[in-house]
């Protein structure tokens, strides 16, 4: 897997997000040893340093400017911040974890790394989850999982643009997304898609300009709450790690962000009265958090 070297903007976006990851720090305890995969700018390292004075943590990443960052950052935490610079299927190590935190990574992972040739294959998430559970202490430890959810429920639904930028990143989007074949139908009425090719594709350009090379590239809800009960029959019966807490959410700057630029409706279709009818629907869920622990 090739380096991906991200430009500072890109890591002050996720701060934003770092209220919302605080969700993590509910399964973790003080003390704890812990890997974070993907660790970014340092935005979750530095969240459960500041919150448990005897954590550790290793920050594992591959780009340039992310190890860079933690690097800066492991001089504010001597002895309690280790930095790593490695291809996460690459990274070997004797130490044991108590915690493998994948905090909006793992979809990075299924989007940039092969399997047999191909990306976007979800044998490469079991691969990464199966990897994970080498890295925990014997008889104890947990996965924890941060990042996108697609809807079991894929139902079409109406897009309408309100606002003009926004329509030109959706086409671009259209253009070149790789991931899955979106179905959108371009009608008078607005773009008529699948549920989840909406969430895939608003979530993606409300990042804006500067980060659609990037997250174009991705495939962030690539799981459905049911593919992650799959997981757990398969992990339950190689590594003992079975689904302790599940949730979905919506974080609250996707809405914010499109907020008067688009309008949200179910698929039009016929009232009794023979009048095209739809009605407004809510955002999807983004994001889930996923827990699998190590039970003996």
């Amino acid at each position: 897997m090739a380096a991906k070297q991200c430009p500072d903007r890109y890591y002050e976006r996720m701060e934003s997000s770092g209220d919302d990851k605080l969700k993590i720090t509910r399964f973790l305890s003080d003390g704890s040893f812990v890997l974070d995969v993907g660790a970014g700018g340092g935005v979750l390292a530095e969240l459960l340093l500041n919150r448990f004075p005897n954590i550790h943590v290793t920050a594992l990443d591959q780009s340039n400017t992310a190890v860079a960052r933690l690097n800066t950052l492991a001089d504010k935490y001597p002895g309690r911040l280790s930095v790593v610079q490695a291809d996460f299927f690459e990274f070997k190590t004797e130490e044991r974890f108590d915690a493998v935190i994948f905090c909006s990574s793992l979809h990075e992972i299924f989007s940039y790394c092969e399997y047999e040739g191909e990306r976007f294959r979800k044998e490469t998430i079991s691969r990464a989850l199966d990897k994970a559970a080498s890295f925990l202490k014997q008889g104890e430890g947990k996965i924890i999982i941060r990042d996108g959810i697609s809807a079991r429920y894929n139902p079409k639904v109406l897009l309408k643009y309100t606002d003009s930028a926004l329509k030109k990143l959706a086409e671009r989007y259209e253009n070149e997304f790789e991931g899955f074949p979106l179905e959108i139908i371009h009608t008078p009425l607005g773009d008529i898609m699948p549920y989840n090719s909406m969430m895939e594709l608003l979530y993606t350009i409300t990042w804006g300009e500067g980060s659609f090379a990037r997250e174009v590239q991705e495939w962030y809800g690539y799981y459905t709450m049911d593919d992650w009960v799959g997981e757990e029959k398969r992990l339950a019966y190689s590594h003992k790690l079975f689904l302790t807490h599940t949730e979905k959410y919506l974080q609250p700057g996707y809405k914010e962000h499109l907020r008067g630029k688009i309008i949200l409706q179910s698929a039009p279709r016929l009232d009794w009265s023979g009048q095209v009818y739809s009605k407004p629907i809510d955002f999807p869920a983004s994001n889930c958090l996923v827990v699998f622990e190590r039970v003996c």
